[in-house]
């Protein structure tokens, strides 16, 4: 079997099924509906397949670089100490708002929840610093 499509019966009252299927080292999804009871279905695919793109993305490509940059000492030899690492990384490849934009994200791959008071607080004096230096 090369490829696995999951797929849902619906059933009584049930107007719509979603499948999440990881084979193979692939992840596929499958979303069965009733288009007349949900007419926006397709809307609700779309979305879950931009989540999985944007967890691929973060694993594969987001990842590697912020391990990188932590490996090799940028953040130090920049002066940025390790709690503000994170704050340096989302600020530096994409712009301070990125950090809360993709705030799931940022809590996968650092740990820290940039919904946080004491976070936002962070971050926004890390901003600060970043365009005063």
């Amino acid at each position: 079997m090369l490829t696995v499509y999951p797929y849902v019966l619906l059933a009584g009252s049930v107007r719509i099924g979603i499948a999440i299927f990881s084979y193979a080292g692939r992840i596929t999804s499958g979303t069965t509906g009733d288009y007349e009871g949900e007419p926006d279905i397709d809307v609700l695919a779309s979305g879950i397949e931009k989540g999985i793109a944007d967890l691929l993305a973060v694993d594969t490509h987001i990842k590697p670089r912020f391990e990188f940059m932590k490996r090799a000492g940028l953040a130090r030899a920049a002066r940025i100490d390790d709690a503000a690492i994170p704050h340096a990384f989302f600020a530096l490849s994409g712009g301070a708002g990125l950090i809360f934009a993709v705030a799931s994200n940022c809590r996968r791959l650092t740990g820290l929840d940039p919904r946080k008071r004491e976070v936002i607080e962070a971050h926004a004096d890390f901003v600060a610093d970043l365009l005063v230096r």
